[in-house]
C-alpha cells in the first residue's frame, strides 16, 4: 500500500480558514525551509509541521488584524514569530525583526531573500541595547524571554519588558505579547492596576484544535 503524506500545502489549506493558494505556497515554503533547517540547527522545539500549521500560522493569523498598521517591531523573533508570518500575510506594512543569535538570523536571511520579503528588515541586536529613533507603530513579542529575566516572576518580567521598550524606543507605542494564562495574574496585580490600568487588555486567542489557548496582552508603552 501507497502511503500518500500530505504536502505542507494540504495541510496548511486544510487547518486555515480561507488561506489563499497564493499565501498558501509562500508559507509551504517558509514552512519547509525552516523544518529543514531544524535538522542541523535546533531553532524551533516542534517536530510536527501540523501543529507548526495549527499552533503557530493559526494563532498569527488570527490576531494579525489586531496589530495596527505600520512600521511594527518583533522583539525576539527567532524564526520568524510572529514577523514572518505577518509579513508573508501584509505586504505593505514595515516589519523590523529584532533578533540576537545569528543562527536564527541566516536562516531569516535565506527565508527573506527567497520569499522576497522588501517589507522585512533583519536586524541583529540584543533587546536591551536596541534603540530607535524611528517611529515604530507596534510592537509584538511572543513568549519572549533571556538570561535576565527568565528567573523572574511573570509580573516582575512584564514590567522590566515595559521599562526598557519606553526608555529605549519609544512611550505610547502599542505593545502585543503572545502568551499563555499566566498573563491572567495583570489583572489582579496592584503595580499594574496603578500604572496600566487603563492601557491594559488581554484577548483569549481562541484556537479550535488545542485544550489550551494563548492570550494576547494589549498594552501601551
Amino acid at each position: 500500500m501507497i502511503d500518500f503524506q500530505e504536502s505542507t500545502k494540504e495541510q496548511l489549506l486544510k487547518n486555515i480558514k480561507n488561506l489563499s493558494s497564493e499565501l498558501a505556497n509562500k508559507y509551504e515554503i517558509y514552512i519547509d525551509a525552516l523544518f529543514s533547517w531544524q535538522q542541523t540547527n535546533n531553532i524551533i522545539g516542534i517536530k510536527s509541521k501540523e501543529y507548526f500549521i495549527q499552533r503557530e500560522i493559526n494563532d498569527c493569523l488570527l490576531i494579525k488584524d489586531i496589530i495596527p498598521d505600520g512600521q511594527m517591531i518583533d522583539i525576539g523573533t527567532g524564526g520568524g514569530i510572529p514577523g514572518i508570518i505577518f509579513a508573508i500575510s501584509n505586504m505593505t506594512n514595515k516589519y523590523i525583526l529584532l533578533e540576537r543569535s545569528q543562527n536564527y538570523l541566516n536562516f531569516l536571511e535565506q527565508i527573506k531573500i527567497r520569499l522576497d520579503l522588501k517589507n522585512v528588515v533583519l536586524v541583529n541586536e540584543d533587546f536591551y541595547n536596541y534603540k530607535t529613533t524611528k517611529k515604530i507603530d507596534a510592537i509584538v513579542l511572543k513568549n519572549f524571554t533571556n538570561k535576565k529575566i527568565s528567573h523572574l516572576p511573570y509580573i516582575d518580567k512584564f514590567l522590566f519588558i515595559m521599562k526598557t521598550i519606553s526608555k529605549n524606543i519609544g512611550c505610547k507605542i502599542p505593545v502585543f505579547m503572545i502568551t499563555g494564562s499566566n498573563s491572567l495574574e495583570l489583572l489582579d496585580n496592584s503595580q499594574i492596576k496603578s500604572k496600566y490600568i487603563n492601557n491594559i487588555n488581554i484577548k483569549k486567542i481562541n484556537t479550535t484544535f488545542f485544550k489550551t489557548s494563548r492570550y494576547l496582552v494589549e498594552s501601551i508603552s
